[in-house]
């Protein structure tokens, strides 16, 4: 399925300060993708179409988050990733990078290229997520858990 995504849509970063604000149901009829919000977006409403049960995990980098300590006008730095319950188990899927994890613990705060969990939802509009500044205001304000609990240890995954 995250196969059919790269083979049938087209990466443009040039609609990116549109993120958050077009549903599936209009990045099915473009065939656009500007990040990995909209791939996530897009596996999402595949695997629900496909009874598969998912959601839309929201994290934020380690790093952007030590660093905001110090500057807090950094622009938030996250990604996207989908758990999808695959094979009896929860999987936790990269459908931008196109990976799987198969080792996933849903109770885990520590994801793969040292991102921390900020929110889980349906998609964007349950989490409050409306467009870039709303994400911007939500990661950058400290109104998300996610920057009360960086990881003390730096290299942390």
């Amino acid at each position: 399925m995250i196969d059919y995504i790269h083979e049938n849509f087209i990466y443009d970063n040039w609609y990116s300060d549109k993120a958050f604000t077009r549903t599936a149901d209009e990045r099915f009829k473009s065939k656009v993708l500007d990040g990995c919000s909209n791939y996530a977006l897009v596996a999402v409403t595949l695997f629900r179409a496909l009874g598969i049960p998912a959601s839309m995990v929201l994290t934020a980098n380690v790093d952007w988050m030590l660093a905001y300590r110090e500057n807090n006008l950094l622009i938030p730095t996250e990604h996207v990733f989908i758990e999808a319950y695959l094979e009896d188990r929860w999987c936790l899927v990269d459908p931008t990078y196109r990976i799987v994890f198969t080792d996933y613990d849903p109770a885990s705060r520590d994801y793969p290229r040292r991102e921390h969990f900020c929110l889980r939802a349906k998609d964007y509009w349950e989490s409050g997520i409306t467009d870039v500044s709303k994400l911007n205001e939500i990661m950058g304000t400290g109104t998300s858990p996610v920057l009360r609990e960086v990881p003390p240890d730096k290299t942390a995954r």
